[in-house]
């Protein structure tokens, strides 16, 4: 693995982690579309500043990990109540 791919892997994983972390878990689907629409990085301009620069087909891949977590956190609470 080289740097580049480990800083890349990184920065996708942090976004991931922020991401899924300021969402409700209660989103049923997450677009790349959708999430540069909102206001969720606008107390974090690192985090909008390595959005922006993504790919789309990278915001995409991100975005439908996103769905993924949310929905497995959503059917986690279901269970729960």
């Amino acid at each position: 693995m080289t740097t580049a791919t480990l800083v890349t892997s990184t920065v996708n994983t942090e976004l991931l982690l922020f991401l899924v972390a300021n969402l409700s878990a209660t989103a049923s689907t997450v677009t790349a579309q959708s999430i540069s629409g909102s206001n969720i990085f606008d107390n974090d301009d690192e985090m909008a500043q390595c959005w922006d620069m993504l790919h789309f087909t990278t915001k995409n891949e991100i975005a439908a990990d996103v769905t993924a977590v949310l929905t497995g956190i959503s059917k986690d609470l279901a269970f729960l109540d």
